[in-house]
């Protein structure tokens, strides 16, 4: 196997405090900012790791895993270590201390491998981590910088198409180059990033690089090759094709050349000039099939790219035609791979290129099982229209239950990637994404040994922080984003509001918004469901307490919102700064000034009713803490019910109540409350087929809740109503993911592809898994399991929407830590995925601001839907998130796929 060429971060994790002297910044004009509260230090002691990253390997073609190699310094009187790169260990065996260690990586992109130690009378030490970035292409990305473009691979897409990729740069976030300034000061220099200047050091000390210095030392560092590649103008060049002397039969001549040039990264810069990391997938279509055994060179126009060779064997070559799950699939569960051409027809005879699939064994080479090619629907995916631009045919392998790892060959276009089958696939992406949730902690600094790299403290009240009211409420700036940062400041009251720190940040802002309780919800939905089930530590702060880890990362955002609890009981929407992050700024460095919300009923019965179910979750655990929780959510629901509800708000008011009065049903059995929620439910009546919308959070959670109260102080009427429309919005949305040609479906058919509502790297499956957790029936777990396989590599870009996941994973989310701050991409981000251009509105200053000075093509508003997702850190509706609509709705899914695998 090929070692690839690998950037090592953080390989070696080692006792340091974090101390950093931040200097602030000045800003543009008109932006209101807090006062410099001057320098201010914060300082961590971590203890020392006990692991290190001896090596990666990994095969660029993408066939087989990539394997770590392990060395790790045995705290005293250790005797055996378990090393994974799984946070709960899964299937990791114990064995003797000495000696080196090799374990498979989830994927690509950032890894953390973690090491626990025993001996015979149990566990020495606490859990050690590393860090590495794993690249396989990387090497052949920046060839290009000392001459000729070299290609990453070569796959075949149809039986007369070959996918030849080639990846004009790479810029690796937190793999940074330091240069000198033109003219620095003694000891100072800068550090360079994704968007130009990050940071520059003075005196041994980071500190953030002014505005008004920027513009004098912005350096050109958008290509790393002095030879930019025009994917066009190669394209429209002619390329040849010759066949290894000696190999018999005549050779192949191209008879089309066609590409898809899709910018990564950064987009462009602060000037406005494109990055040139661009990949450019080259088709070039042959006049006859390939052959097998047969060994073949392409060249490339002259003087462009080098020439690429490779030897066609329909049972190892991996085809670009082949999507599959890339994290991995349950053994007992139902196993999809898809088989098809790219957009706009390129390829399309690929779903058709055989009538059987075999899977092979990828440890012996064995054929275990054969299948039949299956076409899939096209035309009206979800009733609207070709979604996916080209002929799907499924290749089913479920009759395959060993734990192993495979391939899934077709004898016209070669093999997947070796796919993984196992016990429970679904555990360790439930440990990582409730894991990448806590990097986005407010208020509190990330390092060792809770995490590989360090991030000073953000937005906390002891390093200067000072939140003031607003009159603003969160209510009405979710009515009218366009104007809300104007809004919130045009209403600031002068007054300081105490202990406003905590929470969990977004990807592309500072703000704390009362949605992100709905991953407080799912996390206490998740304890109680399955007690036990996520008893294990994931290596947090919190680890150790009597309370399961995946509800204690949901805590941190209870608590911010209890703190700000008014004694009247009133809750505050939450803490927003008073405009978008400007410049390079991260967060431990920002300085806007910040302003916590009015109190509004919305916020305080979503409060109230999160507070409640957190209270019944909770009380095996902690009583004591549980009854704090249900008082303050007394106090805010009796300050909501005594405020006055203006008609235009009435509706989305309600229905917070009317979840509020379910959980409180649920956490304390008053019959009381039952009356509550009949008054405010709109849905108790006949089925009108609107389904159960779980995407709004309205009452899809409030009939959740009713259900899994006593049934005594419940109506048994109300719950057979409530359970058959779980079961019938259920069976429309199966009927949905049936119309697609990947099997992929949203919360509600009728919702907008954009923003996060379609799919993506978070499934949108509560409502088919609550329907099975209902009815036990497992056609619905069965279609769930299909739809989260779509954001796992089983989709028409073969990319996993999941950081740190599978060969071939998203590695540009917007993270603005990870883009200004110099920190790695850790794995376990959930990104929107797919945005639906000019849906709603006209999104073309994304082409032509973003995309098209960097080189894209074609124009992405004529892709078909599911092509149009670009891994660029500078558009949001691509590749951002939000605690709420990602790691909350991945949480549920893939932990109630793990709970009941």
């Amino acid at each position: 196997m090929a070692a690839a060429a690998l950037v090592a971060l953080a390989v070696l994790v080692v006792a340091a405090g974090v101390a950093a002297l931040f200097v602030r910044r000045p800003g543009p004009d008109g932006l209101a900012r807090r006062p410099d509260p001057g320098p201010v230090a914060t300082a961590d002691p971590m203890p020392t790791s006990a692991v290190t990253i001896s090596s990666v390997e990994a095969d660029p073609e993408g066939l087989g895993p990539v394997l770590v190699n392990i060395t790790v310094d045995p705290p005293s009187g250790a005797e055996e270590v378990q090393v994974s790169t799984d946070p709960l260990f899964g299937d990791a065996a114990w064995a003797p201390v000495g000696g080196d260690h090799r374990i498979r990586a989830l994927g690509e992109g950032y890894q953390v491998v973690f090491a626990r130690f025993r001996n015979q009378a149990g566990p020495v030490g606490t859990v050690a981590m590393a860090g590495v970035s794993v690249d396989a292409t990387q090497e052949a990305a920046v060839a290009s910088a000392d001459g000729l473009h070299r290609a990453s691979w070569v796959r075949p897409l149809s039986p007369t198409e070959l996918v030849v990729r080639v990846e004009a740069g790479r810029l690796v976030p937190g793999a940074l180059e330091a240069y000198d300034l033109d003219d620095p000061p003694d000891g100072d220099r800068v550090t360079w990033g994704l968007l130009g200047p990050r940071m520059v050091h003075r005196d041994g000390e980071p500190y953030a690089f002014p505005v008004s210095e920027r513009t004098d030392v912005v350096r050109r560092i958008d290509r790393l090759d002095g030879r930019p590649l025009d994917g066009q103008a190669t394209a429209a060049e002619p390329w040849s094709v010759t066949v290894k002397e000696g190999a018999g039969g005549a050779g192949a001549t191209p008879v089309d050349v066609t590409v898809l040039s899709r910018p990564t990264a950064g987009g462009v810069n602060g000037g406005g000039d494109p990055f040139a990391t661009v990949v450019h997938d080259f088709v070039v279509t042959l006049d006859q099939p390939l052959v097998a055994g047969r060994s073949y060179r392409l060249t490339p126009p002259e003087d462009r790219i080098e020439p690429i060779a490779f030897t066609f064997d329909p049972l190892t070559t991996r085809s670009a035609a082949i999507r599959v799950n890339q994290a991995g699939y349950g053994a007992a569960e139902p196993k999809r791979a898809y088989l098809a051409g790219w957009f706009d027809g390129i390829g399309a005879e690929a779903a058709n290129a055989g009538t059987v699939f075999q899977v092979v064994d990828a440890a012996t080479g064995t054929i275990v099982a054969e299948g039949p090619v299956v076409a899939r629907p096209r035309g009206q995916d979800l009733g609207r229209e070709d979604l996916t631009g080209t002929d799907v045919a499924e290749l089913d392998f479920s009759t395959v239950d060993q734990p192993g790892r495979y391939r899934i060959c077709v004898a016209a276009v070669g093999c997947s990637a070796e796919v993984v089958i196992e016990a429970n696939p679904w555990r360790a992406l439930t440990a990582t994404v409730a894991r990448s949730t806590y990097h986005q902690r407010s208020g509190v600094a990330l390092g060792p040994p809770y995490t590989t790299f360090t991030r000073p403290r953000p937005y906390h009240p002891d390093d200067g922080l000072s939140v003031e009211a607003t009159g603003h409420t969160m209510l009405a700036a979710t009515a009218e984003p366009e104007t809300r940062f104007a809004d919130l400041v045009a209403a600031a009251t002068g007054e300081v509001v105490p202990d406003a720190w905590g929470g969990h940040f977004d990807a592309g802002d500072w703000d704390r918004r009362i949605q992100h309780l709905w991953y407080t919800r799912n996390a206490a939905q998740l304890v109680a469901a399955f007690p036990g089930a996520f008893a294990e530590d994931l290596h947090l702060p919190e680890s150790g307490d009597v309370v399961p880890d995946v509800l204690d990362e949901g805590l941190w955002s209870l608590d911010f919102y209890r703190r700000m609890q008014r004694p009247d009981g009133a809750i505050r929407g939450g803490v927003e700064s008073s405009e978008h992050p400007p410049g390079q700024s991260a967060s431990w460095v920002d300085d806007l000034a910040v302003y916590a919300f009015e109190p509004d009923p919305w916020s305080s019965y979503l409060y109230a009713g999160v507070a409640a179910e957190v209270a019944s979750a909770l009380r095996p655990y902690d009583a004591g803490r549980a009854d704090d929780y249900l008082d303050s959510a007394r106090l805010a629901i009796a300050w909501a019910d005594g405020q006055p509800v203006p008609e235009a708000d009435r509706a989305g008011i309600q229905a917070q109540r009317n979840v509020a009065a379910a959980a409180m049903l649920l956490a304390t059995g008053d019959r009381g409350w039952h009356d509550v929620f009949v008054a405010t439910a709109d849905y108790l009546g006949p089925d009108d087929g609107s389904g159960m919308q779980c995407h709004a959070h309205g009452r899809c959670d409030a009939a959740w809740l009713y259900l899994q109260a006593d049934p005594a102080v419940t109506d048994p009427a109300i719950r057979d109503g409530l359970t058959q429309r779980f079961v019938s919005s259920a069976e429309r949305l199966m009927a949905a993911a049936d119309s697609t040609a990947y099997r992929w479906t949203t919360e509600d058919v009728n919702v907008p592809l954009v923003w996060g509502l379609g799919p993506g790297g978070a499934p949108r499956v509560s409502g088919l898994l609550r329907a099975f957790l209902l009815s036990g029936d497992q056609r619905f777990r069965d279609a769930a399991v299909a739809s989260a396989g779509y954001g796992l590599g089983a989709n028409p870009l073969g990319t996993v929407l999941v950081t740190g996941f599978g060969r071939d994973p998203v590695r540009y989310p917007v993270i603005v830590d990870v883009q200004h701050g110099g920190i790695p991409t850790w794995p376990g981000t959930p990104v929107y995925g797919h945005h639906q251009l000019n849906a709603i509105g006209d999104d073309g200053w994304v082409t032509e601001f973003v995309l098209g000075p960097a080189g894209v093509s074609p124009e992405p508003a004529t892709l078909p839907f599911l092509w149009q997702w670009y891994d660029v850190s500078t558009v949001a509706f691509w590749n951002e998130f939000t605690v709420h609509q990602s790691h909350a709705e991945a949480l549920f899914a893939f932990g109630v796929l793990a709970a009941t695998s």
